[in-house]
């Protein structure tokens, strides 16, 4: 799994880190949920996605 730094405010930070903990999730749990949410996949997960269509398509 590779590794992202990122800049926050420390506002934005302490909300990440107060909801990880409400959730019993880690941030990077949390981000990589939330990416999914909007759509953002990586081209492995697209060409599965793709692929399964095609064969819901035939």
């Amino acid at each position: 799994m590779s590794r992202l730094t990122i800049t926050l405010s420390e506002t934005r930070y302490r909300a990440l880190k107060e909801a990880s903990l409400q959730r019993d999730k880690t941030i990077g749990e949390l981000i990589d949920e939330s990416l999914e949410f909007y759509g953002i996949k990586s081209r492995s997960e697209r060409a599965i996605s793709y692929d399964a269509h095609e064969l819901i398509a035939v």
